[in-house]
């Protein structure tokens, strides 16, 4: 939503507005500007005497802009036939025009920029002059008759400021905590097929609203436009625009040849493809409120429609998000891998940053060599899209659920480089190998076995084959490589592969910990082609990344030609000298998918990760007949927030096939488990702990035959993990 441009914190004094007037006023510019004898005034008439005047309106709106308020604001400004003639008066005037005086549509109300401008256009400044020197950056009008057609908008239509509190939004978008959203990798011209547009959905619209138009613009590097898509004539009753369809409207068709749009999957949508290496780019989504239907046709241009809806929409709302790019010809150069595999307390503080919403604490002590992070849960950054919905692909189900759970890790900070590969992980496949950026333990691939390797550590000598033990070929892991423990929370047997929706690939994506940094280089896919699968023979349909990743190689280009291929460990010697300037590990689509060994020292044994998995005080029973924790053959196809009795219940759903089907469920019927938090009007709350409702349901249209059973936490879960679910506040 467009910020309110009223600043008033930013007080001035008259001997400062003073030096702005300077900067407006030029010599042979001195003509004043009133409304036609003919035609009301409209919004700028601010203080309501039916003309317009830059000595008092103009004045009036700067010195409301600068956040001056009561007598300060009106001292000398006020027409001698002025009807609003308070500062209480004015300053209401000047707050109801809202987001109308974004005058250069960057989504900011900002008097240096879109307060001055509207002066000078009163003073009576028309083309370049009108706009040197007081545009932002990122406007989306930056053309002097753009910026005079929006202005006047403001001053011949008489209109009441739109009521709106309009909001757009999108499941398919992280918030990190940045100050952006990250615009999702498959709405990019690096998206599979070449990207298409994103599923958008909005609401608080204004009662005046009869139609909206929605567009979506890249902020070019000298502040110019250039636009994806521009749709109009929306009805104002459709709240949503679905992923690639643009049928819910009229679609500017005239930027755009017929086979660029055939080659787009049939709507004109020109998928961002910045160039450059590591560009950040900013994309703006805007939903402009009308009370008419605009009078254009499908032929109609960007431009066409962009002044249509700077003249006659009522409000505009934006919302800005933001991509990092490397093109293909960066990524050839390899201008997106490290140049060595150590980072310091403030850089690699600042890769976890990328994701601070996630994390409640971040630490570093260089005297003890070791970096800690703990984070609010441990899911990492997913979205409610059904893609990345927690534990939906997983075929080979052991009945667990990710509760809210807390998690964390302790690495070095600086790696201690070995200078071979040896046999250095633990052979339960349960020792922790790393920590995602977003906050997600990753464990080594393999499921935990009594058959393990040599001793007490494993590796690539030990002679092991751990195809038969592979939980990603076993299909025991879910889209995003992740599964639930017995613990109840959430981790990684590979590499955090739905993190690249939004991820810098020229950023780790986790660190091991010994320290070394996990790049992306290659995941996800059916698995049926690699050889762990054809080791096993055991196939899962489960698409790891719901492909939209597997086209993706962000490796080295030394490893994709062959002449510097990854060791065992999945670690890549970065400059071909070994331990000398170090190694970072890159991600693979085959085993071990994260890392196979240790490539640095890890820390001391007695060292413990600050995981706070959320333990029941006993293992739930799940349905009568049901071992928890033991594999049955479902597949686990949603999970989802959702109404049973009035209370909000998490849902998971799964589907036995026609085969080998639990004794409890029946072939080819959707079951479903549900569970939710204990409020304090519940039977069986308990104030000193965190209690759960589990009901088992084993046909989803049968509601009335639950089987149900609480169970409790071994302590609280704190407040900020529940936040991070659909039970916090």
């Amino acid at each position: 939503m467009v910020t309110s441009a009223l600043n008033r914190n930013l007080k001035r004094n008259r001997s400062f507005l003073a030096l702005i007037l300077s900067m407006v006023l030029l010599p042979g510019f001195l003509t004043l500007s009133s409304a036609d004898e003919n035609s009301a005034a409209g919004p700028l008439d601010i203080d309501g005497n039916g003309k317009y005047d830059a000595l008092t309106d103009g004045i009036l709106l700067l010195r409301g802009m600068f956040g001056l308020t009561d007598t300060v604001l009106i001292n000398g400004a006020l027409a001698s036939d002025a009807t609003y003639t308070t500062g209480v008066e004015i300053a209401s005037e000047i707050d109801g025009l809202g987001d109308s005086i974004d005058i250069d549509g960057n989504g900011t109300a900002d008097a240096l920029t879109d307060g001055l401008v509207i002066l000078r256009y009163l003073f009576g400044l028309r083309d370049d002059v009108l706009i040197n020197g007081v545009i932002a950056s990122n406007a989306t009008l930056s053309d002097a008759s753009d910026i005079s057609a929006k202005i006047e908008s403001l001053m011949t239509k008489i209109q009441q400021p739109a009521l709106s509190s309009a909001i757009i939004t999108s499941d398919a978008f992280k918030a990190t905590g940045s100050d952006y959203l990250n615009l999702p990798l498959a709405y990019t011209c690096d998206g599979v097929n070449g990207g298409t547009s994103p599923a958008l959905s909005w609401s608080g619209t204004s009662s005046r609203t009869t139609h909206l138009g929605l567009t979506m613009h890249s902020v070019n590097s000298d502040g110019s436009a250039t636009f994806q898509f521009s749709m109009f004539n929306i009805p104002s009753t459709v709240t949503s625009l679905a992923e690639g369809d643009f049928s819910i409207g009229t679609v500017a068709e005239g930027d755009m040849t017929s086979e660029e749009i055939a080659a787009a999957g049939g709507i004109a949508y020109a998928a961002p493809c910045a160039a450059g290496a590591g560009l950040e780019t900013l994309y703006v989504f805007t939903l402009y409120e009308l009370d008419a239907a605009l009078e254009l046709t499908s032929s109609a241009t960007h431009s066409d429609l962009q002044t249509a809806l700077n003249k006659l929409s009522i409000s505009s709302v934006p919302m800005t998000t933001r991509r990092i790019r490397f093109d293909a010809a960066s990524l050839a150069s390899n201008l997106h891998v490290p140049q060595n595999g150590t980072f310091n307390c403030a850089e690699k503080t600042a890769h976890f940053n990328q994701y601070s919403v996630m994390h409640s604490s971040i630490s570093c002590n260089e005297s003890t060599n070791q970096f800690t992070v703990v984070s609010h849960i441990a899911d990492g950054l997913k979205t409610a899209r059904s893609d990345q919905q927690l534990q939906v692909g997983i075929s080979s189900w052991i009945g667990r659920l990710s509760l809210p759970s807390q998690s964390g890790s302790t690495m070095r900070l600086t790696p201690s480089y070995l200078s071979e590969t040896s046999n250095n992980i633990s052979c339960d496949g349960t020792g922790v190998l790393g920590f995602s950026v977003d906050g997600q333990v990753i464990l080594p691939y393999y499921k935990q076995s009594n058959n393990a390797g040599i001793g007490d550590t494993c590796g690539p000598s030990d002679g092991e084959d751990y195809a038969g033990r592979d939980t990603v070929v076993l299909g025991e892991v879910d889209q995003c490589y992740g599964h639930s423990p017995n613990g109840e929370g959430y981790h990684l047997h590979g590499a955090p592969i739905c993190l690249m929706d939004v991820h810098d690939p020229s950023k780790p994506v986790a660190y091991m910990t010994d320290g070394i940094p996990l790049y992306y280089g290659e995941a996800g896919g059916t698995i049926e082609d690699t050889l762990h699968a054809q080791s096993a023979r055991s196939v899962t349909d489960t698409n790891f990344g719901a492909g939209l990743y597997e086209h993706l190689n962000f490796s080295p280009s030394d490893v994709k030609d062959g002449s510097n291929p990854l060791n065992e460990c999945n670690a890549y010697d970065i400059n071909g000298d070994g331990a000398v300037s170090g190694y970072a590990y890159y991600s693979t689509k085959d085993a071990p998918y994260s890392i196979g060994c240790f490539m640095g020292e890890v820390l001391a044994s007695g060292t413990n990760a600050p995981a706070a998995n959320t333990k029941l005080l006993v293992e739930r029973n799940g349905w009568s007949g049901q071992s928890v924790g033991q594999a049955i053959n479902v597949d686990v196809m949603a999970n989802y927030s959702g109404s049973f009795n009035g209370k909000t219940y998490n849902i998971t759903e799964v589907m036995p096939g026609s085969s080998n089907v639990p004794s409890f469920l029946t072939a080819n019927t959707m079951a479903q488990v549900l569970w939710r938090i204990l409020d304090s009007d519940d039977t069986g709350y308990d104030s000193s702990t965190t209690c759960f409702e589990f009901r088992y349901r084993a046909n989803k249209s049968i509601t009335g035959n639950d089987e149900t059973e609480i169970v409790c936490a071994e302590k609280p879960v704190g407040d900020a993990t529940l936040d991070f679910t659909p039970f916090g506040n």
